[in-house]
């Protein structure tokens, strides 16, 4: 996916959960809440449910790929260098991991803006 793709489809996602994927104290690339739908974060929509393992929990998104390099494809923007991707990565993560819900359109876009750029 391009960055734009990689922007676009964890907007969607995010502003339909319109929930951060979190246990008590920690965002999560995947959680289920007890007897609801699983919630994944901005980063976790990305990755494919074939590839998800639970030892991904906790380890940030740019150290991500290199515990399990099988996902750069699914993670990275094809259209940008390694590192800027990772950066990208980081701030979808951001939005989603420090801001509160009811601001993740105005972040989201604040990110897309910076992004359109690079």
């Amino acid at each position: 996916m391009t960055k734009k793709q990689i922007i676009q489809k964890v907007r969607e996602h995010l502003l339909s959960q319109n929930e951060k994927a979190m246990d008590e104290d920690t965002c999560l690339y995947r959680f289920a809440p007890h007897h609801r739908a699983l919630l994944k974060c901005a980063v976790g929509c990305l990755i494919p449910d074939e590839l998800y393992n639970s030892k991904m929990e906790k380890v940030s998104a740019s150290l991500l790929t290199t515990l399990c390099p099988n996902l750069k494809p699914w993670l990275y923007a094809e259209d940008l260098e390694i590192k800027d991707a990772e950066e990208l990565l980081e701030d979808l993560q951001g939005v989603h991991d420090l801001s509160d819900v009811q601001h993740w359109p105005d972040e989201l876009a604040n990110v897309e803006m910076y992004w359109s750029t690079k």
